[in-house]
């Protein structure tokens, strides 16, 4: 679309990381940004009209110097679920994941305790929970969360599994590279849980998984799933499931980084990048 400016005409650091389009075709987006008669960038959530300019009745959210917003999830009740890398938004100390207000200010009453790390999908809970799934680096924890649950709080909901080892390879970062991209549920009692992956907690499940409302690990998939696309040196394979969609009458389709799918009836080698 010609008429849409690749930057707007007053950006002069314009570092796209995430947004939200609306009905009327706005947005709110983050990344890293600044104006042209700003040294320092510190902007990092605008929001811009339907033509692609800055909507300058929206009041800017500002971070830490050069630090970048990442990832925005929206919620159901307006609020948004962010990540970045900084320590401070809007001068409060937050931390890299905020849960901010339709209006870009953060809501002090969560803390999610991750000093780094990304979001790669959520899903909100009917009790006002929510399901996140990425890597997610904590304080005392070697290993990197890839699936947890949180209370409205941010804090850990410790009632679920939110230490599932999920890994990909064997080697001694195989826990860290390892990531969770997908959360779609199945039915009343369970999840697909989709990623990086090609272990959960020992057992071989190659990038797509099920699991309880609990976060335990189920047998669907159990010996199936994705074939990797190649090998690192190292032995590391390069596949993961990126989406999953299920409709409601239990067809699916799914797209991620595969050369060939392993079902019930065996390898499926013509099954690439989207089934």
């Amino acid at each position: 679309d010609q008429s849409w400016p690749y930057i707007p005409d007053t950006l002069s650091r314009f570092v796209r990381g995430a947004w939200h389009v609306f009905a009327d075709l706005s947005m709110v987006i983050g990344g890293s940004f600044n104006y042209e008669w700003d040294e320092i960038p510190t902007m990092c959530l605008i929001k811009l009209r339907a033509d692609g300019q800055v909507d300058t009745t929206w009041t800017i959210r500002h971070c830490d110097p050069y630090r970048e917003l990442f990832n925005m999830h929206p919620l159901r009740n307006g609020q948004y679920l962010i990540a970045g890398n900084w320590n401070n938004y809007e001068g409060q100390p937050t931390g890299p994941f905020v849960r901010i207000n339709a209006d870009g200010t953060p809501d002090l009453s969560f803390h999610f305790n991750a000093y780094k790390g990304r979001i790669a999908v959520i899903h909100e809970l009917e009790d006002g929970k929510v399901l996140m799934g990425g890597q997610f680096f904590m304080d005392n924890y070697l290993d990197t969360l890839k699936l947890v649950r949180l209370n409205l709080d941010g804090s850990l909901d410790i009632t679920f599994e939110n230490y599932g080892d999920y890994r990909t390879g064997t080697g001694y970062y195989s826990g860290i590279v390892a990531g969770v991209n997908v959360i779609t549920k199945l039915d009343n009692d369970r999840f697909v849980v989709g990623g990086a992956f090609n272990t959960v907690n020992g057992e071989p499940r190659n990038c797509i998984c099920c699991v309880d409302t609990l976060g335990n690990l189920l047998d669907c998939w159990a010996g199936g799933g994705l074939m990797p696309v190649s090998y690192s040196p190292g032995g590391y394979p390069y596949m993961r499931l990126t989406g999953f969609k299920q409709f409601s009458n239990g067809d699916w389709y799914m797209y991620g980084q595969y050369n060939g799918f392993v079902d019930e009836n065996g390898l499926h080698p013509d099954q690439v990048l989207m089934s």
